[in-house]
């Protein structure tokens, strides 16, 4: 199957990857994209827990699992930073009642203030992703142009040799 610019591209900085111990042919690669100021937030180690709510099933819901990388890129900017996922949990069917269950067990970790919570009252899916072994890498630029928040790749295809 042959491989599309952005996944020869992630390919090219998977390779770099492995020598930190860091992937292996069952891992799924993710590349998340975030808001400059939740991206540092992330790096700086202040927010542990990586949220999407969505309207529709879309990735990653049901798409990340523990252990798999998530690749941080900024938005309209490079990928800064790697991280795993250390546990997930998902949400369906959320409602106005579920949805601030979820703000008061976990917005000390998402980092989100009453603007996006009130932003996410219509939402009826939720993926939590714990983040850890979170790091810094050089920034590595990304002819990403389509408006996907977030995609899925599996390593065997996209560090295939």
């Amino acid at each position: 199957m042959p491989k599309g610019i952005i996944e020869k591209q992630i390919s090219q900085l998977c390779a770099n990857l492995p020598e930190f111990g860091w992937l292996n042919n069952t891992d799924r690669v993710h590349l998340a994209v975030l808001y400059p100021k939740i991206l540092y937030s992330i790096l700086r180690h202040e927010k542990t827990v990586e949220s999407r709510f969505l309207k529709v099933k879309q990735p990653p819901f049901k798409r990340i699992q523990p252990h798999d990388l998530i690749l941080f890129k900024e938005s309209g900017g490079p990928i800064r930073g790697v991280a795993r996922a250390a546990w997930t949990k998902f949400f369906w069917d959320i409602d106005r009642k579920k949805m601030q269950e979820i703000k008061v067990w976990y917005s000390e970790y998402i980092k989100a203030d009453d603007k996006f919570w009130e932003s996410k009252k219509d939402s009826k899916y939720g993926v939590l992703i714990g983040l850890r072994d979170v790091r810094a890498i050089e920034p590595f630029k990304l002819d990403k142009k389509d408006g996907r928040p977030w995609m899925v790749m599996d390593y065997d295809i996209l560090c295939s040799r």
